[in-house]
């Protein structure tokens, strides 16, 4: 699978069940896949390609971005 540095990448966080999603474009039905535990990469196959990405219990992972403004869009 490949990751494209463009264009940008959307971002929304759930804070209601934390899950912060990253897609890449308009958003559009796709198959996971997931490489590390809480990490999904979303595909539309037959293409290697990632659309999107799902991080699962992202303050887990992410404690310190709480305290910290998001930035809700990224390039």
């Amino acid at each position: 699978m490949t990751v494209p540095m463009s264009p940008s990448w959307d971002l929304d966080y759930d804070d209601e069940v934390d899950v912060l999603y990253a897609a890449r474009g308009a958003p559009q039905a796709a198959a996971s896949i997931e490489i590390i535990d809480d990490v999904l990469l979303r595909y539309v196959p037959p293409h290697p390609e990632v659309v999107g990405i799902t991080l699962l219990n992202f303050l887990k992972h992410f404690p310190n971005v709480g305290a910290q403004p998001f930035q809700a869009h990224a390039s």
